[in-house]
């Protein structure tokens, strides 16, 4: 009896092992079929390649700033008594914009004078002496050394007094105020900033193997994002002697802002176009398109059912497309969508052809 029961219990065990042993073989078939099926059957859009013609406009996107900024700050102290200018008002440059209180250095500069007014009288008086051999020549050096000491004294009050009138270092725009009547004002504090937008500078990031296009001096058209139907000529300032590590080089341009119907603001975008005057024909694929390295690009191109990665060499760039010179030909179906999860032989589903 005892024999039995032990091996029921060793078939019960037995089959409770078996079928725990199924189950998992099949949930990991399961996984394996649904990993699969996720890593094959990839959906992505395809581009049939053909011949056309790009007008070879570069565009370059950048931010519009100001051609000067300075900064205001006092030379002297002194409590302000005079405010002469307000945030937003246009300042020209040694525009007083606000007055120091000057009732002391008027008065020292009243006794300086008289000082100097003094010294002079003494100066001839000795050196009338002197020509008449009435006095020593120590006594005329003393006298010339006093006239000299006292019309410094009215040149350095005079100093401190215009000193004490606070002026814009630049023509422009009053974007920032810090002072107000009545507060005293140490020297160095900066009190606020002017910025010239009467003139504003364009400033852009250009790729190596566009900057090689461009020269000082060149006219071109500037868009801002605020006055879409509005252009705006400059002509390049500076560009950049040495690039990025992306091998990008900063490209300055020059922009009149006079035209106040469109008035531009430091800090908006803007979109910088260059026409070359001429168009260039080839095979033209979407930027995203382009996978690989920089050495050797690469994309995806369906044949049937799979991806096939294709080495390319590229040619010039034109917006949103660059062109492709070799590794493609005519009717080639470039895959646009999903490179980032293909790999060279995956299984695709094309969702759509764009001609």
């Amino acid at each position: 009896m005892i024999k039995k029961s032990i091996l029921a219990i060793a078939l019960l065990a037995t089959f409770g092992f078996t079928y725990i042993k199924l189950s998992s073989n099949k949930a990991k078939i399961n996984k394996e079929s649904a990993y699969k099926e996720t890593i094959e059957n990839i959906p992505v859009n395809v581009l049939n390649a053909h011949e056309s013609i790009e007008n070879n406009e570069l565009n370059f996107v950048g931010l519009f700033d100001a051609s000067k900024e300075a900064t205001i700050s006092a030379e002297v102290s002194g409590r302000i008594t005079r405010v002469l200018a307000k945030e937003g008002d246009y300042v020209a440059e040694g525009q007083i914009v606000a007055e120091f209180d000057k009732t002391t250095l008027s008065l020292k500069l009243e006794a300086d004078q008289v000082q100097y007014a003094h010294s002079k009288e003494d100066l001839a008086r000795y050196e009338n002496l002197f020509a008449k051999e009435a006095t020593t020549d120590i006594a005329l050096k003393q006298a010339r050394l006093n006239n000299s000491l006292n019309e410094i004294a009215v040149k350095s009050t005079k100093d401190q007094i215009s000193k004490s009138n606070i002026k814009a270092p630049i023509s422009g725009y009053l974007i920032s105020k810090n002072f107000e009547k009545g507060m005293i004002i140490n020297p160095g504090t900066v009190i606020g900033e002017i910025a010239n937008t009467a003139l504003l500078k364009f400033n852009t990031m250009v790729p190596e193997n566009e900057v090689v296009k461009l020269h000082l001096h060149q006219n071109v058209t500037v868009n801002a994002d605020v006055f879409p139907n509005s252009k705006f000529v400059g002509a390049i300032s500076q560009i950049a002697e040495k690039g990025d590590q992306s091998h990008n080089y900063k490209v300055e341009v020059l922009i009149n802002n006079a035209k106040r119907q469109f008035p531009l603001k430091a800090g908006m975008n803007g979109t910088m176009a260059v026409n070359e005057r001429k168009s260039t024909s080839g095979i033209f694929v979407p930027r995203e398109a382009v996978v690989g390295t920089t050495k050797q690009p690469q994309i995806f191109v369906a044949n049937g059912n799979k991806a096939t990665l294709q080495n390319i060499k590229l040619g010039s760039n034109h917006g949103n497309t660059v062109q492709v010179v070799s590794g493609i030909n005519d009717g080639t179906k470039v895959i646009v969508t999903g490179m980032n999860i293909l790999k060279n032989g995956t299984t695709i589903k094309i969702n759509n052809e764009t001609i």
